[in-house]
């Protein structure tokens, strides 16, 4: 019993403990001995992975350690070279300066024996010329004493001093450097800028007289302001060269020593070479061209791919390659690594080699420091842990004993509680658990037998609400029935109602039309005396009119009656057929001709675009949905305008009836589609419905049918709009071919049929053109340039000729002016057919763009041709403002021909963009100025 309240407790009963693996078997049952083994695998699993990471660690280590001690090694290097090329410029600069210091001195003594001189003349001692003479005397025998040149030109850069006599008084011009420079000439006119008593110096290459050899000379260029000379004197660099040779070797000697000095690992080196493969420093190349030694296992050679990896990023800028040995010559097997650099001052590249191996020699040391620490670590921590959880493990082990006991049923079994920390506190807790378990047992036992007695009561219960539920079931079935049976007795009504009311309708129909005709033929007009009797007979006439629409009327109302009942019911047969979309509304306006008619102040107006889609629906469905959106429009529109416009777009065509009407009421914009409901003005008397409320239900349920949408929109005093909106789905991808209207015949014109001359040199457009023509009774001649055109027009001269622009040998212009230059010609119209965009300015009568229209093409020729035969001429053509007058009617965009003011003016008011014609008798009565600013309207105005 004990064991049973427990399960109940538990919630199932506790199966059997169940190793969860096939590897559990092998391991032993105790935790603690579980913890030791698991300490075991994993210490050796991380040892092994302590060598690994070792290895792996220190290889990496020992490489970056390497990489960081050659970049290290390669900035001294630089550095070093950097210092002794500095040490020889120094150097270098102090032999120049010696020698400039020289060359100043021989200059200041020139310039004192001049001013001695100089100074004689002040004093009237000597005339300018005695003094200039004498001075250059002295000084060409002074500087014969000494090693320098020193010698004098005046303005005329002529040589006036010099310590050989044979250079007095010759051109400067002829003293030129080995580059070809006149290196005097030039210094003088330095010396001249730099004013009196500057110094200029400056180095040129020149050729000894004595041996011929071409040497280095440092010159200087003092002004002599007051005698308009410039004093000159230079000296040999050979010993500065010299001297500077011997101490560009010692510090290369120097700097070579100190590389022998650096090794690095047991055999590197490092080594300096500069941009001709010439090696400066070397441990057994030094001095030698290694520029053609093949770099192992590369197309390349080696001094080209250190020349590579020196332009390489810091850091980036080693090469390893196989290479040899000392002990062990001639075989390339042994991996090598360089690290290269290029010294900015020199040019040199300075490189640092080492064996790899030799390199990771010290790897060992590494391996051994990290894995030796870490396996002791782990296990010492092995160690302890197990330990550790011996001591942890032991009241758990006991509580589980206490566990095993307590699931058996045994609830008198309790845990020691003097467990420390959590342990502890989980063996009280768990003693609390048992005791609670116990008191559980007692109500557990209350609680079943209650539960028993209430299964009971629920029982009968559910009985009695089941039996309840079937027979609301069995009542809601029969109502079914009779709902099923109320619908087909309505269709059997509404079916017998049309047959029994249509065959009376038929009958009053007939008999009141046959009557009305009868009465109107033999009575009407019978009594043209008797007032009385004519009233009466037009008083019955005037009935038997009345009978004839309500008749129709009702005929409307049956059918609507039934057309929404079987929509409604599904029984509708839907018959889906493609047809024009235009020529459906056209055939819904003429159907209501006759209450259009009625109203003499309204007007119907389409504006459904030509070469829309077909549409794939049930016409006869269409064809009640708008003839019932038009006729409420005529119907509540006494005077204005019904406007009817369609517009195809990417989500499907919008088609809108908008009226002037007195507008429907916002309340009933929406409840306007539903069965019988009608929009009632404020005045019940004066607005009183009219209709039975069908039309736009029906309406409502054919657009739906197709997945369409019905609107209205209105504003009250302005009329309302209804909108119908069709989705693309229903239309076919290509448009339905225009019908292009059919033009005046030409037997009006004249008793033979004009010629029309087509002049292309394109066979195809010729043979297009001459078949639109032909179709129209026209005769056509064809030429294939301006020179047939001209010989084929003074043969058969032509009632209009059609003109291309771009043809062999005589093009379109000149055909063109060739004709208004013929007397017999000049009076044929001229039709330019062109893609050129100068083609309103060649001196046609008329421009059309290809791809021509068929349509503007035969009206702007029969337009033409009836000018042609009757002397009609434009009178005026208006156009927009700024532009160019010329003599052509150009058509732009869509034609409308108007031969009346109220058909023109409802045109212009509804946005109509394109070439309008009128008759000169409207001129009058047209704003022409308002018109011409409108730069969306062409107006052509000819004699009428």
């Amino acid at each position: 019993m004990r064991r049973d309240v427990a399960t109940r407790i538990y919630g199932a009963r506790v199966p059997p403990r169940k190793r969860n693996s096939r590897l559990s078997k092998f391991l032993p049952s105790s935790t603690y001995l579980r913890f030791l083994l698991a300490t075991l695998v994993a210490a050796l699993f991380t040892g092994a992975l302590a060598l690994g990471l070792s290895y792996w660690t220190s290889r990496n280590t020992v490489h970056e350690l390497q990489d960081e001690a050659g970049f290290t090694l390669l900035r001294n290097t630089v550095d070093l070279i950097g210092r002794t090329r500095i040490a020889f410029e120094e150097q270098r600069n102090s032999y120049y300066e010696e020698h400039k210091d020289t060359l100043r001195t021989i200059s200041d003594y020139t310039a004192n024996i001049i001013d001695s001189y100089a100074e004689q003349v002040r004093l009237g001692d000597m005339t300018p010329d005695q003094a200039r003479n004498a001075a250059f005397d002295l000084i060409s025998r002074s500087a014969a004493d000494i090693e320098h040149t020193v010698f004098i030109i005046n303005g005329g850069q002529s040589m006036v001093a010099h310590t050989n006599p044979w250079f007095r008084h010759s051109d400067m011009d002829t003293y030129r450097d080995l580059s070809g420079e006149t290196v005097f000439r030039t210094m003088a006119g330095q010396a001249r800028l730099a004013g009196d008593g500057k110094y200029v110096f400056r180095a040129y290459p020149w050729l000894r007289h004595d041996n011929g050899v071409a040497e280095y000379k440092l010159a200087l260029a003092r002004y002599y302001r007051e005698w308009d000379i410039v004093i000159f004197c230079d000296l040999a660099l050979g010993d500065v060269e010299t001297a500077l040779s011997d101490a560009r070797q010692a510090s290369l000697s120097e700097m070579r020593a100190r590389l022998r000095e650096i090794t690095i690992a047991r055999n590197g080196y490092i080594f300096v070479f500069d941009e001709a493969c010439n090696m400066i420093a070397h441990p057994t190349l030094e001095g030698g061209d290694f520029a053609s030694m093949p770099l192992p296992g590369s197309d390349t050679t080696m001094c080209q791919a250190l020349k590579d990896t020196a332009e390489r990023p810091w850091g980036e800028n080693r090469l390893t390659y196989t290479w040899d040995r000392p002990d062990d010559s001639e075989n390339y097997a042994h991996e090598k690594v360089s690290w290269c650099i290029r010294e900015p001052t020199t040019g040199w590249y300075v490189a640092a080699s080492a064996y790899i191996d030799e390199i990771e020699s010290a790897m060992a040391r590494f391996m051994r420091a990290i894995a030796i620490p870490a396996l002791l670590s782990i296990l010492i921590l092995g160690l302890g842990l197990a330990v550790l959880l011996r001591r942890l493990l032991k009241p758990v082990h006991q509580l589980a004993q206490v566990c095993e006991q307590v699931g058996q049923g045994d609830l008198s079994a309790r845990a020691s509680e003097d467990a420390p920390g959590e342990v502890g506190f989980l063996c009280i807790h768990f003693n609390k658990m048992v005791d609670s378990l116990a008191d559980l047992r007692d109500k557990d036992e209350e609680r079943r037998m209650e539960l028993e007695h209430l299964n009971r009561n629920l029982e009968r219960i559910v009985g009695l609400r089941t039996r309840a539920l079937e027979r609301k079931a069995h009542k809601l079935e029969e109502l079914n029935v009779q709902l099923r049976e109320l619908d087909a007795m309505k269709s059997t009504f509404l079916s017998s109602v049309s047959h029994e009311l249509r065959t009376p309708l038929t009958s009053i129909r007939g008999f009141a039309k046959l009557i009305s005709k009868e009465f109107s033929r033999h009575f009407l007009g019978s009594f043209p005396d008797d007032r009385h009797l004519s009233g009466r007979a037009l008083r019955i006439q005037q009935n038997l009119e009345i009978i004839g629409a309500e008749g129709e009327r009702l005929t409307r109302l049956i059918n609507d009656v039934l057309d929404l009942a079987k929509i409604e019911s599904g029984q509708m047969d839907w018959r889906d057929s493609t047809f024009d979309f235009k020529e459906l509304i056209d055939h819904c306006v003429r159907s209501l001709t006759g209450l259009i008619s009625r109203k003499p102040d309204l007007r119907v107006r389409v504006l459904v675009p030509n070469g829309l889609p077909q549409i794939t629906a049930d016409r006869d469905r269409f064809t009640q949905l708008f003839i019932n959106l038009i006729n409420n429009a005529v119907k509540f529109t006494e005077k204005g305008q019904v406007l009817i416009s369609a517009c195809l777009g990417q989500d499907g065509l919008q088609c809108r009836i908008r009226d002037t009407g007195p507008g429907i009421d916002t309340v009933d914009l929406l409840p306007i589609f539903d069965k019988f409901h009608q929009a009632v003005g404020s005045d019940t008397l004066q607005d009183k419905p009219r209709g039975t409320g069908l039309g736009l239900a029906i309406c409502h349920n054919v657009v739906s049918r197709y997945d369409g949408l019905i609107w209205a929109e209105s504003t009250v005093g302005l009329g309302a709009e209804l909108v119908v909106e069709l989705p693309r789905k229903l239309f076919g991808k290509h448009p339905v071919p225009l019908e292009r209207p059919r033009p005046m015949p030409l037997d009006a014109f004249s008793d033979t049929a004009p010629r029309i001359l087509v002049v292309d040199d394109e066979p195809y457009i010729r043979t297009y053109l001459g078949q639109v023509f032909e179709s129209e009774g026209y005769r056509v001649d064809f030429a294939r340039n301006g020179n047939e055109a001209l010989a084929k027009a003074r043969e058969h001269p032509p009632g209009l000729v059609t003109m291309d622009l771009q043809m062999p040998g005589m093009d379109g212009r000149v055909a063109v002016q060739e004709f208004k230059a013929d007397p017999a010609l000049r009076h044929i119209p001229l039709v330019i057919i062109s893609i050129m965009y100068d083609r309103n300015n060649v001196g046609g009568d008329a421009s059309l763009d290809k791809p021509v229209d068929e349509d503007k093409l035969l009206v702007v020729v029969n337009d033409l041709i009836r000018k042609h035969h009757k002397s009609m001429e434009i009178c005026l053509l208006l156009s927009t403002p700024g532009a160019e007058p010329t003599p052509q009617a150009d058509i732009c965009g869509e034609l409308l021909i108007c031969d009346s003011l109220e058909d023109f003016r409802a045109h212009i008011q509804s946005g109509f963009s394109g070439t309008v014609l009128l008759p000169a008798s409207m001129s009058n009565a047209v704003d022409l100025e308002e018109l011409a600013q409108n730069r969306n309207i062409h107006v052509v105005i000819r004699d009428s």
